[in-house]
């Protein structure tokens, strides 16, 4: 490990030929940049873990609970939690690929490869996240018609209300998150792009 450590320096120390000495030392960049791409990596896997325990408990209650059968609702858990799979197997290859960039690259492949990352990201945090949204949001009201069957109006209504509003709490969660990674992430762009 201390050797990779010292390859990293010697690598980086290389790179930093050419620059004034007015500029910020690149150890100093390299170090920043292992911080925040440890902290996206954090959020990933806060999220990887809620969409585990989202999929498990559907799961537990498709299971123990609600025991479905029109196709209807079959369709509509499948999408439930077929969404949310889809869902976490897309945040487990971000996972992956965020840790396979190599810091002991020369600089302009970093730079490559942490921009080709956050296109990646930009796009699972945008269309793949609302996308996966729409669909869950979809399997749960092809539960709704069979739903009627054991509850009561009111409480059908009270059902669909509170996911609304569950709905958008969790939306604004995911904007805050992908706020947070979105900033960690363009920083992360911006001191890669110092260093090139």
């Amino acid at each position: 490990m201390d050797n990779e450590l010292e390859n990293l320096k010697t690598l980086w120390k290389d790179a930093k030929d050419g620059l004034p000495e007015s500029q910020v030392s690149v150890e100093h960049l390299a170090k920043i940049s292992r911080q925040k791409m440890r902290a996206a990596s954090a959020i990933q896997l806060g999220n990887l873990l809620v969409l585990v325990a989202t999929v498990a408990a559907l799961s537990a209650y498709f299971y123990f609970v609600g025991h479905f059968l029109w196709i209807l609702s079959i369709a509509g858990m499948w999408l439930m939690i077929g969404s949310m799979i889809f869902r976490i197997i897309i945040e487990g290859f971000s996972v992956y690929r965020s840790r396979n960039i190599d810091l002991g690259n020369s600089i302009q492949l970093v730079n490559d490869q942490n921009l080709k990352y956050y296109n990646f990201r930009k796009t699972i945090n945008g269309p793949v996240t609302k996308g996966v949204l729409v669909l869950y949001s979809i399997g749960f009201l092809l539960l709704m018609p069979e739903s009627k069957e054991f509850i009561s109006d009111l409480q059908l209504a009270a059902l669909v209300g509170s996911y609304i509003l569950a709905i958008g709490i969790v939306w604004f969660f995911i904007q805050k998150a992908i706020k947070d990674e979105g900033r960690l992430l363009t920083s992360l762009r911006d001191l890669k792009n110092e260093l090139s």
